[in-house]
């Protein structure tokens, strides 16, 4: 399947095109370029940077150059927040540019105060004017837009009126949509978003199911925010996006690891053959049966880690899933059994406990939500986890938030209890909620401060 945004075309014998996201910083040419060709060769049809000022655009013209040189026809991507101009600058360069109209611009006061009030009219002519020279751009180079809605960041008026949760983000996506379409401009990819795994499923089933027979069937990007890492991140991801997976739901796919891209590849090639396998066009996926205990067993003859997860993720939910299996709505279920190979006996026995974390049965240990990391971020992401993680996993329930920049980091950890986000080289900033507690602390000094606030 060929899937088609203006003048971007992602390609491939996927039936959604998987991308990932670069981890070097933009500005460094030939780390970043190296790192789009090896994740191209792994099989991403899509790579995305992060360009948060005007070296990494400059940049970014000279990456763009060196994967074409190299002989890579692949498309390119933008990630772009606050700036509007850096935004227009990328759209003359590469395929996509991805934005969050939450982000883009700032209201100026009298607008903010109308729509704190209610009144959507003055955010959106507000926006229609930000937007217009970026769509101008876009057009005059066919530079696609990836639209994306995150639950941490929607608009003042519509988070007092309908929350922050699915519905909040659906009519937020739709009130930009009639902001675009008002400019003429329809190369748009779609994307919703939340922390929470149950409302990233239920916003992107209901866009899919309000476009789905209009005149608007623009393509769904799907994808789980801040996973984090192991068998927890690849757990939660899958739990988001197979439900989605198993409905034809989504053009193109990401798998947010706090590793790299190419095990974000690998399991996001894993999630979308098991999709495949299972759904059929002729008939309704079926999962095992709850017996009258409400315990779901599952029994997987996966050859790997990866695919064991992928596999018992998707028994779960189409055991489980109304969408699936309404039968099994008069029997919920109470406990989920993980039968695998000898060989993955011990790595069963972790899934089974982390899929009733994730689906909210059975809370065993922290939660962490954590990001994969991009250029914007100036540490070790995989390696600040791990050091939270080892020292604040015993908190049944919790959830911690361990964010790489200040440019995502307060929306996407909003649901969480608490939250550390990176505010430069070996300091974090400490929040319970969205409330800052401490600032600029040595990585070491917040974590001990968090556990003596927990003690």
């Amino acid at each position: 399947m060929n899937v088609h945004i203006g003048n971007l075309c992602l390609g491939g014998d996927h039936p959604v095109a998987i991308q990932s996201m670069t981890r070097s910083n933009t500005r460094d040419v030939q780390a970043t370029a190296s790192e789009c060709m090896g994740a191209f060769d792994a099989g991403a049809r899509l790579m995305r940077m992060a360009v948060p000022d005007n070296e990494s655009l400059q940049a970014l013209d000279r990456v763009h150059r060196r994967i074409r040189e190299s002989g890579y026809e692949q498309p390119l991507a933008a990630d772009i927040h606050f700036r509007p101009e850096l935004a227009i600058g990328a759209a003359k360069i590469v395929e996509k540019v991805r934005i969050n109209p939450g982000n883009f611009f700032s209201l100026p006061r009298h607008k903010r105060s109308l729509a704190a009030g209610g009144t959507a009219s003055g955010y959106l002519e507000a926006l229609r004017e930000a937007m217009a020279p970026l769509v101008g751009a876009c057009l005059r180079h066919g530079t696609a837009l990836r639209v994306g809605v995150n639950a941490g960041s929607l608009p003042p008026h519509i988070g007092q009126a309908a929350g922050h949760g699915p519905e909040g983000m659906v009519e937020a996506a739709l009130e930009y949509l009639q902001v675009f379409e008002s400019l003429g401009f329809h190369q748009l990819v779609l994307s919703l978003k939340s922390a929470r795994v149950g409302d990233n499923v239920r916003a992107s089933r209901w866009l899919f199911s309000g476009l789905k027979g209009t005149k608007r069937p623009y393509p769904l990007h799907i994808g789980m925010t801040e996973a984090g890492s192991a068998m927890a991140g690849r757990v939660k991801s899958a739990m988001a996006l197979l439900p989605l997976l198993l409905q034809g739901i989504g053009s193109t796919l990401r798998v947010s690891l706090t590793e790299g891209a190419s095990e974000e590849i690998a399991f996001g090639e894993s999630l979308i053959r098991h999709a495949s396998q299972y759904a059929t066009p002729s008939s309704q996926p079926k999962g095992p049966p709850l017996d009258r205990e409400g315990v779901l067993r599952i029994i997987s003859e996966a050859t790997s880690v990866d695919d064991l997860v992928v596999d018992a993720v998707c028994q779960y939910v189409l055991a489980t899933d109304e969408v699936f299996r309404p039968c099994n709505a008069l029997h919920p279920c109470k406990e989920v059994v993980v039968e695998g190979p000898p060989p993955l006996k011990s790595a069963a026995l972790e899934l089974a406990a982390r899929i009733m974390q994730a689906g909210g049965i059975r809370p065993y240990e922290t939660e962490f939500i954590s990001c994969p990391a991009c250029a914007r971020v100036a540490v070790d992401m995989a390696e600040l986890l791990m050091q939270v993680k080892e020292h604040l996993s015993g908190y049944p329930g919790l959830r911690i938030a361990v964010m790489g920049c200040m440019v995502n980091g307060p929306g996407e950890m909003a649901d969480a209890d608490y939250g550390f986000i990176v505010a430069g080289k070996g300091k974090l900033n400490l929040y319970r909620g969205r409330r800052l507690l401490r600032k600029n602390l040595p990585a070491d000094e917040a974590i001990s401060t968090l556990q003596a606030i927990l003690a």
